[in-house]
């Protein structure tokens, strides 16, 4: 499971319970459950005890008020946690690493390749003898690939898979771009070959290739970095680095032009930055920022 390092057994198994018990199980739910329950003898324990109080929600019956109130809190703390984690939570419990939004993780396969993950990426990791594979639930990555002949290299990120043996690349849903190397991109309808200093967009289930814009991975150094780009498309990649959202009120100023570099971890700075540059106002609210 890929958030065991954030959670204790009892929160996993807690949202395995409220996962299962849900209409929109699948069939690869249950056998992610299925891995995660026979990785470890107390995940069997512990999913036991939270699905029989799971089950007691609709009728506790027990006489001690201290049994009750037991119960009561366990029961409260699967509702809890399937309410937190809510559209999360089937992510969650497929990934084996994820980035909290707002920071980007590097890690290291077990290939000895690099994989760097951008704010709010999640992915599934596929190795062994045989094979090196990384499966994009969602987010941007990109990684710097240990050379093998013998097993390439792929990331498959919803309709696009990128194949490589040795090189360095990002991959989205929605594109790939190269840095180093070469890249066979592909879906079901066409393959494309991209060099270093090359990128390909994926429209209408349409690949094109265009020459890549080095900027698009400073993500990877912490920064963004915004060349001419309407202030619209500048708040649309801010928002990915924080919680809540970001509302335009001033259609005037959608259109206009915005260049600078800005530190991914501080979009507060940044927002404020970019109003006071562009005159406009910055209204905070729970959950919402308002420009004006």
């Amino acid at each position: 499971m890929g958030a065991r390092g954030r959670m204790s057994i009892d929160e996993e198994a807690a949202l395995w319970v409220a996962r299962l018990q849900s209409s929109d199980a699948t069939n690869a739910d249950r056998a992610a459950f299925a891995k995660w329950q026979d990785s470890d003898p107390r995940h069997a324990a512990a999913y036991a005890e939270l699905r029989a109080l799971w089950g007691n929600l609709a009728e506790i019956r027990i006489k001690s008020p201290r049994k009750r109130r037991v119960q009561a809190t366990g029961a409260v703390l699967v509702v809890a946690l399937a309410l937190l984690f809510g559209p999360e939570l089937a992510l969650r419990l497929r990934a084996d690493a994820t980035a909290p939004v707002g920071q980007v993780v590097h890690m290291t396969l077990p290939d000895g390749s690099r994989l760097d993950l951008d704010s709010g990426a999640a992915v599934v990791l596929d190795f062994d003898g045989h094979k090196r594979q990384v499966q994009v639930l969602r987010g941007t990555v990109f990684a710097e690939v240990v050379p093998d002949t013998q097993r390439p290299f792929l990331i498959q990120a919803d309709a696009l898979t990128a194949k490589a043996v040795g090189t360095r690349y990002g991959t989205s849903e929605t594109g790939v771009i190269v840095t180093e190397g070469t890249v066979e991109v592909s879906t079901t309808a066409e393959t494309l070959t991209l060099h270093a200093g090359e990128a390909a967009d994926l429209e209408d289930n349409h690949l094109s290739a265009r020459t890549a814009d080095a900027d698009a991975v400073a993500w990877r150094d912490g920064q963004l970095v915004f060349s001419s780009r309407p202030l619209s498309q500048v708040l649309e990649v801010l928002a990915r680095y924080r919680h809540g959202r970001i509302l335009l009120l001033n259609d005037r100023a959608a259109g206009r032009p915005v260049s600078g570099v800005f530190d991914l971890t501080d979009t507060d700075a940044a927002l404020t930055a970019l109003a006071d540059s562009l005159g406009l106002s910055v209204t905070r609210l729970p959950g919402l920022t308002l420009l004006r």
